[in-house]
């Protein structure tokens, strides 16, 4: 199990971060998502390039 740590709405004002109650989890998920994705990619191989080529183009 992973524990992300965060600010919620009812922390204390003596936290450890200065940040609103949301951010300090946002950015964790980001780096997490962005971790799993290359430990994913490395394990199966998966190219840059070949995950360009499958991704969907929203714009």
């Amino acid at each position: 199990m992973t524990l992300l740590a965060g600010k919620s709405k009812f922390a204390d004002a003596d936290t450890a971060t200065k940040q609103p109650m949301g951010s300090l989890f946002e950015q964790s998920v980001w780096l997490f998502g962005d971790i799993f994705t290359m430990d994913y990619m490395q394990r199966y191989q998966i190219t840059e390039s070949f995950m360009k080529a499958r991704h969907s183009n929203l714009e």
